[in-house]
């Protein structure tokens, strides 16, 4: 079994509802759980009438593939790991993220072979969904016009993100944004302007995609 790690502030709402262990959330029934289409993660539910939380969960990874990251001089670590120390940075520099509710990783001989993430997102509403669902043209431009600085921001900061598709920008209620998806990213010492560069045309491609 695998010890859960609950944010002291959602660790009573989390027992009331029996969701504190590791097997209660993997039990979630997600498809009677979930409302209309979550763009930002894919497995989410709601908590009660105001708050959605999101689940990530990796499944065991064979030896096979933990051995040859060593043999590359690569320390074995899990997606939902990255993306919680990834969250724990970006907030710390003021960017809108995700709130991490709870986090756990089963571990054998030391090494990580799966791995559990409870999110709570900024919001639901996807850059995508937003420009689909409003007609002004204006204020769709603008919202582009965010994201493109919300973009260049990571960039000067020293982020490189590889996962930067329109999706992973979350629209919030005062009409900013927020990341969600933030497993691969990463800090330079030196922006790339190459690397850059291809960060926005994925963004652009994502964007004509939807």
């Amino acid at each position: 079994m695998c010890r859960l790690n609950i944010q002291p502030e959602w660790q009573q709402r989390l027992a009331a509802l029996g969701l504190d262990s590791w097997q209660a959330l993997l039990e979630i029934d997600f498809d009677q759980h979930e409302r209309g289409s979550r763009g930002c993660y894919s497995h989410c539910f709601d908590l009660d009438q105001h708050t959605t939380l999101c689940l990530k969960h990796e499944q065991k990874r064979s030896f096979g593939r933990i051995l040859c990251e060593l043999l590359c001089l690569k320390l074995p670590q899990r997606c939902s790991r990255r993306e919680r120390l990834n969250i724990k940075m970006l907030a710390a520099d003021g960017f809108s993220v995700p709130d991490v509710v709870a986090w756990g990783e089963k571990r054998i001989l030391g090494l990580p072979r799966a791995g559990l993430l409870l999110l709570r997102p900024p919001s639901m509403l996807t850059l995508p969904a937003f420009l689909a669902a409003e007609f002004d043209s204006q204020a769709r431009h603008d919202m582009v016009e965010k994201a493109e600085n919300l973009l260049r921001l990571l960039q000067e900061r020293g982020y490189h993100w590889p996962d930067c598709q329109a999706e992973n920008f979350l629209v919030l209620p005062n009409l900013e944004l927020g990341l969600c998806n933030l497993e691969s990213l990463q800090r330079c010492k030196t922006p790339n302007p190459e690397l850059c560069q291809r960060q926005f045309e994925k963004f652009y491609a994502s964007l004509c995609g939807d």
